[in-house]
């Protein structure tokens, strides 16, 4: 009757229309109960309403405090192009600890929410999955202009904490430039020749499968895993990487790119940074890549992020339970 979708809350329009055929019902001699089954609405939504004859919904108990919505609200009016998710990992850096989807709902209610199309659901399958940083690394380069001319950006990433380790911008891609972005990953991990090594996951470009490259990696100790051909999948971490910095920073530079390989290189080491250090990372729980290279336990992190999420929870709590008066027991003061 209502059109409205079964899991959605009752639009303004769908709870007007409601209560007028109650009231038509009521005046016909039917009981609000037997009106209520007749529409397909609970009593207990109903009686929530103010047209219903309740007092209104009462505040949860869990809801956000004015100054997170507001937060919320704030950061998002200064940085438009951000989505619920980025907030809520960027909103944590002042303490704030607020999940995505009520980060969602407060924008929704402010009408902040730009439409956008979901990508399809990535395969169920099994895959690769270090114990720890330094275990296995991930190498691709991708195109970007310079004065309106091709040059390659070049990124060595540590797929377990996303922390891109090494990179270089250079006119072509040989085995030189594999070897040296390499090399300079293991100088900036400060690996020896005596401590353990990562693997090195590859497509089967030209450059990568060289027989100077594998020399290079036999030397040092890393051992070469390559993918499959015409599978990008097989290094898909890498691809997501290329895509973040040509969505955030590379496609940022208009139709001629950068206007200098010098300009290019500080502008993509500043965007670097902040995207090693200082970007959340949905994949990584909205902790930066630096921050989970450095700590190397995923399970340790994720205990604390409940942890957190627990204690901003149990702080609403207590604020909305005294705001509407409400007693807290002493088995519940023990626990806020």
């Amino acid at each position: 009757m209502s059109g409205r979708v079964r899991g959605d809350r009752y639009t303004p329009v769908q709870r007007e229309r409601i209560s007028q055929e109650v009231t038509a019902l009521r005046q016909s001699g039917m009981k609000v109960q037997s009106a209520l089954q007749r529409l397909g609405v609970a009593r207990s939504t109903y009686y929530q309403w103010p047209s219903g004859g309740g007092r209104g919904r009462r505040c949860a108990v869990n809801a956000l405090l004015p100054e997170e919505r507001q937060a919320i609200v704030a950061l998002k009016q200064r940085e438009p192009h951000l989505r619920h998710r980025m907030i809520s990992g960027l909103l944590r850096h002042a303490d704030r600890w607020i999940s995505p989807s009520s980060c969602y709902r407060v924008l929704r209610a402010e009408d902040l929410i730009e439409p956008y199309e979901r990508r399809e659901a990535p395969w169920q399958k099994p895959r690769y999955e270090p114990i720890g940083p330094n275990v296995l690394w991930g190498e691709d380069w991708t195109k970007l202009l310079i004065a309106g001319r091709r040059w390659y950006l070049l990124v060595l990433l540590d797929l377990f904490s996303r922390l891109i380790v090494s990179w270089s911008v250079v006119p072509t891609v040989t085995q030189r430039e594999v070897k040296e972005l390499v090399a300079q990953g293991m100088l900036a991990q400060g690996l020896d020749r005596h401590g353990p090594r990562p693997r090195l996951r590859t497509d089967c470009g030209s450059p990568n499968v060289s027989g100077s490259v594998k020399e290079f990696l036999d030397a040092i100790g890393v051992d070469l895993s390559l993918g499959r051909v015409r599978r990008p999948t097989d290094n898909a971490r890498v691809e997501r990487v290329n895509g973040t910095l040509k969505q955030e920073e590379i496609y940022c530079q208009g139709a001629s790119g950068y206007l200098s390989p010098e300009g290019a290189r500080l502008s993509l080491a500043r965007y670097i940074d902040y995207y090693n250090h200082r970007r959340p990372h949905q994949e990584l729980w909205n902790f930066t890549p630096a921050h989970v290279h450095a700590d190397g336990n995923k399970t340790r992190l994720l205990e604390e992020y409940r942890r957190n999420v627990e204690q901003a929870r149990q702080n609403r709590l207590r604020h909305n339970r005294l705001e509407n008066g409400v007693t807290l027991s002493t088995f519940e003061a023990k626990f806020v």
